[in-house]
């Protein structure tokens, strides 16, 4: 039984070659052949295991750009629903694109900026509020008491707004610059005071918000309450609101522009409709043609 054993041992053995075969189906109304091809593939285990598990991943992500992609329901900027401005730039990418659907389904464009470095906000020709139901139609917010909470940019611009209310506070801007507005009452108490003057700097790595031109929302909501937002500019250029007012809060700017704007609620010039309250600190101030009329928005 040994000698059998040993001579089985010392026998040479061969796998049988897999190469191209031909298969001859059974005779159908048209006749053909096909060829199966093996393939052979040579590296070391670890490298092969690397390039396979790249190739999965690579595969995972292309299949989950394109059902992102072709999702009907997902919102692309500036459609109504929350942005949230710091996901996108963790994330390296240079646009603010894929937002997230409101739970309250209303027609709010919430850009939550918290944490992210902007190059700019532009908002211009746009119609926002409704008749009832809202306390700001736009607002630009933070969190009371957190100095980390703020908008700090090179500029903030108010060019055109049409608006029942406008009011300023809890803010600071180096120099101040409110003229050519006629509003249904004005209250300017600024408080004189040295603060910085906030300028940016490069845009390298910055996130670029497309502009918003044209369009209708029922509110707009720039959200500073995940922590500081650094931009350079901030405009809001021919915005027209009903039914709700406008606050503008939380920020620290370079210069602050607020020109060429109608404001009034039709409460009379005695109860003012602009109002800049004593919370907020500018070092150089300007005022400049600010006319009062009975004026309501409507």
């Amino acid at each position: 039984m040994i000698k059998k054993i040993k001579k089985l041992l010392k026998r040479k053995y061969s796998l049988p070659k897999v190469g191209v075969k031909t298969f001859n189906f059974p005779r159908l109304p048209v006749n053909w052949n096909v060829k199966i091809p093996y393939f052979k593939l040579e590296g070391e285990p670890k490298k092969m295991l690397m390039v396979g598990m790249s190739a999965t991943f690579l595969g995972m992500a292309l299949a989950m750009t394109f059902i992102v992609a072709g999702t009907d329901d997902t919102p692309m900027f500036p459609q109504s629903a929350d942005y949230y401005a710091a996901v996108h730039q963790y994330a390296e990418m240079e646009q603010l694109t894929v937002g997230e659907k409101r739970v309250d389904q209303t027609q709010t464009l919430n850009l939550i900026t918290g944490n992210a470095r902007i190059n700019s906000i532009y908002l211009e020709n746009l119609d926002i509020g409704k008749a009832t139901g809202l306390n700001y139609s736009l607002e630009m917010f933070g969190v009371e008491g957190n100095d980390t909470n703020y908008y700090k940019c090179e500029k903030l611009i108010i060019d055109g707004l049409v608006a029942p209310k406008l009011e300023i506070g809890n803010a600071t801007a180096y120099t101040t610059i409110v003229e050519n507005n006629v509003a249904d009452g004005n209250s300017f108490s600024v408080t004189t005071a040295t603060v910085y003057n906030h300028q940016f700097g490069s845009e390298r790595g910055a996130l670029d918000i497309p502009s918003v031109d044209g369009g209708d929302y029922d509110r707009i909501l720039l959200d500073t309450t995940d922590g500081n937002t650094t931009c350079n500019t901030i405009t809001l250029k021919d915005v027209r609101s009903y039914g709700a007012g406008v606050i503008l809060e939380r920020f620290q700017v370079g210069t602050l522009v607020i020109n060429n704007s109608v404001i009034g609620d039709g409460s009379g010039i005695n109860s003012a409709s602009f109002i800049i309250d004593s919370s907020f600190n500018s070092s150089n101030t300007t005022f400049n043609n600010n006319v009062e009329e009975p004026i309501s928005i409507a």
